[in-house]
């Protein structure tokens, strides 16, 4: 064998081991990049799904919340009422002197 014929025959060789190399490097990026990319989309999926949690969360606070105002409004209004009709009675009775007396109950 010449000489030639050897450094081609290495050349080859080594050109044939650097296509390996790249073509196993290609194959091990492309499967890194699927891992990267299903790992980002569960992580994007479970960031919405907490994201949905606390928003109905807050609505549900905010909407307890509103009935609980409500509420009190109700009671405020209703004791308002009371104290302007047992008013009234009281300004009726001393009117006729009729003998009312008030009683607080708390």
């Amino acid at each position: 064998m010449s000489l030639e014929k050897i450094l081609e025959k290495i050349i080859d060789d080594a050109q044939a081991e650097a296509d390996k190399i790249i073509l196993e490097s290609k194959k091990k990026a492309a499967e890194n990049k699927e891992k990267a990319r299903k790992e980002a989309s569960e992580l994007a999926e479970a960031l919405v799904k907490e994201a949905e949690r606390q928003g109905h969360l807050e609505a549900s606070r905010i909407i307890t919340q509103a009935r609980l105002e409500k509420k009190i409004n109700t009671l405020s209004r209703k004791k308002e009422l009371i104290e302007e009709v047992l008013e009234k009675a009281f300004q009726r009775g001393a009117k006729g002197k009729e003998g009312l007396k008030r009683k607080i109950f708390m």
